[in-house]
């Protein structure tokens, strides 16, 4: 039950933060630096799966992969489009990548951890 419990927070806190930067991306003004919202989601998402990573440590890479997916997804859709606009905002990109690395570390740390006797 908890690993199925740790699979659905997963999934709709990664839906919800896809939303969330969505909404963010779409309510800045144009011409300010989207980085530190970036670095940001890159943090939340290493202590949101380091937290549900403790649920089911055996299972931390699914739940670190169901948090990041929906957002690496969104940046990387949102990365294309605005290129094919002629602008490279690389802070889509960047942050879709560094959702997923930062998810799987802070999985791993914790998952790794909390098997050891």
């Amino acid at each position: 039950m908890r690993t199925r419990l740790a699979y659905a927070a997963a999934l709709a806190i990664g839906l919800a933060t896809a939303v969330f930067v969505l909404w963010l991306g779409r309510e800045t003004p144009v011409g300010t630096d989207l980085s530190f919202a970036g670095a940001s989601v890159v943090w939340g998402f290493a202590i949101v799966s380091a937290l549900l990573a403790r649920l089911a440590p055996p299972r931390w890479i699914v739940i670190a992969l169901l948090l990041a997916l929906p957002v690496c997804g969104l940046g990387i859709v949102m990365f294309a489009l605005v290129a094919s606009l002629g602008e490279y905002y690389w802070t889509w990109l960047w942050s879709a990548l560094g959702a997923i690395a930062a998810s799987l570390l802070g999985g791993y740390a914790i998952g790794r951890n909390a098997r050891r006797p």
